[in-house]
């Protein structure tokens, strides 16, 4: 999409954060997860928000206070994804670092390959989730190819 000629800005808008939602009472709690087990940095802070980055990446995650009492029953299907080499057992990681701090969680399985972690009562409407660092980039560089040909 581009922007309005003499904006003085750039004409491309850009991709600039994405946003999840988390209970409350549990809020300080996932944060305290990215910060420290993730090496996010915090960039800034409302009552309600925090927005997130970590290092070495160009794009912010905001969290953001849910007061809904509803779950998406299908909050798997909206991720926050990272690559591992070792998937399954980062986020096992996690999974102890949260039960520690008495907020129970579970691991799931996509593929063989593909794993993510929920924290029902602090994620609303995603879970976390780990990729086998490489399988993907294959598949994602053989369709790129393939796309560009029929570019042509």
């Amino acid at each position: 999409m581009l922007l309005p000629s003499g904006t003085g800005r750039s004409r491309v808008v850009r991709f600039n954060h994405v946003a999840n939602r988390v209970t409350p009472g549990h809020f300080q709690a996932v944060v305290d997860m990215f910060v420290g087990q993730l090496g996010f940095v915090e960039l800034r802070r409302t009552e309600r928000a925090v927005w997130l980055r970590q290092p070495g990446a160009n794009i912010d995650l905001q969290l953001s206070c849910s007061d809904t009492g509803h779950r998406d029953s299908d909050r798997e299907r909206s991720q926050i994804s990272f690559l591992s080499d070792a998937p399954k057992a980062d986020l096992d990681r996690l999974a102890s670092w949260f039960t520690a701090r008495g907020l129970p969680a579970h691991i799931g399985a996509y593929s063989d390959r593909e794993f993510y972690l929920d924290a029902p009562a602090a994620f609303v409407d995603f879970v976390i989730e780990a990729d086998l660092t490489g399988w993907l980039w294959t598949g994602l560089i053989e369709r790129i190819s393939l796309d560009q040909r029929s570019w042509g």
